[in-house]
């Protein structure tokens, strides 16, 4: 069982890298992303070329709420909520640092850091904690891209969303890794328990 749920992760995270890859190369490129360009609502590249595609994005995250429009639906207001409190915030300071990072990028090194966790320290409980407390971050983080498609870009991404499924399901397997219970100690064969019993 835990041998096919370590092998269900590394494949999962494995994915993910792949999918961070392709969007970090998207990012850089110049010429259209043919493979990604659907419809008039998928297009990788008014995702992954927008202002929001970088972190700090000098576009504002959070805008202001408009009285003479009637109230969002929760989900959105939750969006908002969370771009205004935490996200803004995290952005001005980036902004003020000089920090410019590829959303893509940081999906990349958070993909990398997960597989490093699944493979180092297996049996170790803090080791399999920081990996589920890592991998919830990473799906909040992308529950945000998510709002930001939909309700600031208005375009979707089909690796941002491929990366979404991937980690949802990491996360959910790594809470599985973390609260799993211990291994039961193995029971010595019958002639070295009868040397210790001499």
């Amino acid at each position: 069982m835990k041998s096919r749920l370590r092998w269900a992760l590394t494949a999962l995270l494995l994915g993910g890298i792949t999918v961070s890859s392709i969007s970090l190369a998207t990012h850089y490129r110049k010429d259209k992303s043919e493979f990604c360009d659907l419809s008039d609502t998928f297009n990788c590249d008014m995702v992954n070329r927008g202002p929001y595609a970088t972190f700090a994005a000098a576009a504002p995250i959070a805008f202001p709420p408009d009285p003479s429009q009637p109230p969002e639906p929760w989900l959105e207001r939750v969006g908002d909520a969370f771009a205004a409190h935490v996200m803004q915030p995290l952005n001005d300071l980036a902004m003020r640092m000089g920090i410019r990072v590829p959303i893509a990028g940081i999906g990349l090194a958070g993909y990398l850091l997960l597989l490093v966790l699944t493979w180092v320290g297996w049996r170790n409980r803090a080791v399999a904690v920081a990996q589920f407390a890592l991998s919830a971050l990473a799906l909040i983080f992308s529950l945000y891209l998510t709002y930001v498609e939909k309700y600031l870009i208005a375009y979707w991404c089909i690796l941002c969303l491929s990366s979404l499924l991937m980690i949802s399901a990491v996360t959910v397997l790594s809470a599985a890794r973390a609260w799993r219970r211990p291994e039961a100690p193995r029971p010595l064969p019958s002639f070295q328990a009868s040397a210790i019993t001499m």
